[in-house]
């Protein structure tokens, strides 16, 4: 499957680009309620992150969420 890639702004001026593989997704609520927003392909990751005031416009009960840690590359 292939990606757009869509241009982020940066602060440094030798790179004032960068490209990510960028998706229109969707989101629907147990109530019908849908929200569009760009997710970020990422084809290694085991689970997606989902901003609390994302979540709240789909009346999620973000405090009956299960918390957990993240790490990135080199795990920080």
């Amino acid at each position: 499957m292939k990606y757009e890639y869509l241009g982020s702004p940066q602060s440094n001026p030798n790179k004032p680009w960068r490209w990510r593989p960028w998706l229109e997704v969707r989101f629907t609520s147990d109530e019908g309620k849908t929200i569009k927003t760009l997710g970020l392909v990422d084809s290694g990751a085991d689970e997606i992150l989902l901003d609390i005031p994302l979540a709240e416009l789909l009346n999620i009960d973000v405090r009956s969420c299960q918390e957990d840690a993240t790490t990135g590359i080199g795990g920080q």
